[in-house]
């Protein structure tokens, strides 16, 4: 993995006989980076996420009791919610 492709210069990095590819983004132990050190690529892919789970939320709200409701939330929607949190909650609009 390597960020940020410098228009000035070009050089590969290696490690033994395997070249290190660039890329845009990277997902790392769930959270993903990305070329500039900004959170839009993780709020977005989160944002997707959530969002599917509250539509299945609505979906089976009206017949589901409440308890397998808190169950289901805690273990789909919060989980995603607070993992990494310290790490990118903090980021602003302009980071």
């Amino acid at each position: 993995m390597l960020f940020n492709e410098s228009s000035r210069i070009r050089w590969t990095l290696s490690y033994g006989d395997e070249s290190i590819e660039r890329v845009d983004y990277f997902k790392y132990l769930g959270v993903w980076l990305d070329s500039d050190l900004k959170w839009e690529y993780q709020i977005g892919k989160l944002n997707s996420k959530l969002s599917q789970v509250a539509g299945i939320f609505k979906k089976i709200s009206p017949v589901v009791p409440d308890q397998t409701k808190k169950m289901l939330y805690f273990s789909l929607f919060h989980s995603h919610m607070v993992y990494g949190i310290a790490v990118w909650g903090a980021a602003g609009s302009s980071t």
